[in-house]
């Protein structure tokens, strides 16, 4: 891009020096065809400055094409790495975007898979000390009776036996509420 830059100054310069030569060329043509001369050799002269003229402004005119097609190649080709650069750095800066959207992503399926994993683990310890107290209430219960057996066993044998009525089993009257 510099280089280009160093281009187009060149140009430039060069084609400030054809103008100043133009700008000479034609007052020197102005002064010469403002001094009175013999009219043959005014003529020949007018005519060969007149043809310097023509040549030099032929020059000027292919100069400044040269240099506009020059500048405008250097414009479109600046313009064009500008643009490419541009593109190429949103494009990057989307990209990253992106990747670091996807690393937020993983990072939270990652987290929610480490809550599932204690979850689960949480859930088959809560299992397993539910099937143990089970277990040990179901064993309980079956020697539930056999240790109600053992008591009334015991305890029938070492107390008089009473006879019992009806009545005195049966609770007070007054302690059940009335039908109605």
């Amino acid at each position: 891009m510099a280089t280009q830059q160093a281009q187009i100054e060149v140009l430039l310069a060069q084609n400030r020096s054809l103008e100043s030569k133009l700008a000479k060329a034609s007052q020197s043509v102005h002064n010469s065809t403002q001094q009175p001369q013999p009219p043959a050799a005014a003529k020949r002269k007018a005519t060969t400055s007149t043809e310097t003229l023509q040549s030099e402004e032929d020059m000027t005119a292919r100069i400044i094409e040269m240099v506009n097609a020059s500048v405008a190649e250097a414009l479109r080709t600046t313009v064009q790495t500008t643009v490419v650069n541009a593109v190429r750095a949103a494009v990057t800066e989307a990209f990253a975007t992106v990747d670091s959207r996807l690393t937020n992503i993983e990072t939270r399926f990652s987290n929610m898979e480490a809550t599932v994993n204690n979850t689960v683990a949480g859930l088959e310890a809560l299992r397993t000390a539910t099937d143990t107290s089970f277990a040990v209430i179901k064993q309980s219960m079956a020697r539930a009776p056999a240790i109600t057996r053992n008591r009334v066993t015991s305890h029938s044998s070492t107390q008089h036996s009473e006879p019992t009525t009806a009545s005195s089993n049966a609770p007070a009257a007054a302690s059940w509420p009335a039908p109605t």
